[in-house]
């Protein structure tokens, strides 16, 4: 418990310490009359249409190794026995 209070103190911190930092330097432009370069956009990515069979495959993959994560945690319990005494 005391390592969630200090990790969330922390990333609160950062945070802080970014909004802080970003606001000044859009203070130092604007004190100092200085306008910034316009960034180049970055040329969007185009999307690539896949088959219909590779979609199916790479679903139903996706959807067996998720039902077996849950069949080996949650349902495959092993198969305890009661430990027998011998001679004392």
């Amino acid at each position: 418990m005391h390592y969630q209070n200090a990790t969330f103190i922390i990333v609160i911190s950062l945070g802080f310490l970014l909004g802080i930092a970003g606001d000044a330097s859009a203070q130092r432009f604007h004190k100092e009359g200085i306008t910034p370069q316009p960034i180049e956009q970055p040329r969007k990515l185009q999307p690539v249409e896949q088959p219909l069979v590779s979609k199916v495959i790479v679903t139903g993959t996706g959807l067996s190794l998720i039902v077996l994560e849950l069949w080996w945690f949650v349902l495959s319990k092993p198969k305890s026995h009661t430990a027998a005494v011998n001679d004392g």
